[in-house]
């Protein structure tokens, strides 16, 4: 009396040959219904590791930019930090209906920081991109909210009063 399973799906039970006949219940893994909820749960689950991503990343390029003084750095560097910037300023609209509303709030605060660090160097690139983005948004009620929402941490030098004035003509 031997028991054997070949690869073929056939098992021999005393020199007989049978089918061996698997079935999935109906809740199995190829149910529509569980595949929506997985791919609902992996995109959630991607956009938290996105915004954790931000999270790090806003926390480690404020730390760095407070060495921007001392160390500065290339126009383009400064040009990719102001798109990334405004870009989750614009987008901040579209986390209202996540369930990590939150946490998209809380990534819109730290590039807000982020900016302010960045305008204590580079003050007149910060300018000119938020002149630009406020323009362009004027019709856009929400969004030109997001980009003032996103100035808050703007310091602005009041003196000397040469040094002012000459950043408002340009």
């Amino acid at each position: 009396m031997r028991n054997s399973k070949t690869n073929t799906g056939e098992s021999e039970t005393d020199g007989h040959k049978g089918k061996i006949l698997i079935t999935r219940p109906k809740g199995g893994s190829e149910s529509p219904k569980l595949q929506s909820k997985f791919h609902i749960n992996k995109d959630h689950l991607t956009e938290r590791r996105d915004l954790a991503v931000d999270f790090l990343f806003c926390l480690v390029l404020n730390e760095v930019l407070k060495q921007l003084p001392v160390h500065p750095v290339d126009d383009e560097y400064v040009q990719y930090i102001l798109s990334l910037a405004f870009r989750h300023f614009k987008q901040r609209d579209s986390y209202a209906t996540t369930p990590t509303a939150a946490s998209g709030e809380v990534i819109a605060a730290l590039y807000a920081e982020v900016l302010g660090v960045l305008a204590q160097a580079c003050f007149l690139p910060v300018r000119k991109r938020f002149v630009a983005e406020f323009k362009e948004h004027q019709n856009n009620p929400s969004a030109f909210v997001n980009i003032i929402y996103g100035m808050k941490y703007l310091r602005i030098k009041l003196y000397p009063v040469e040094e002012l004035e000459e950043s408002l003509i340009l």
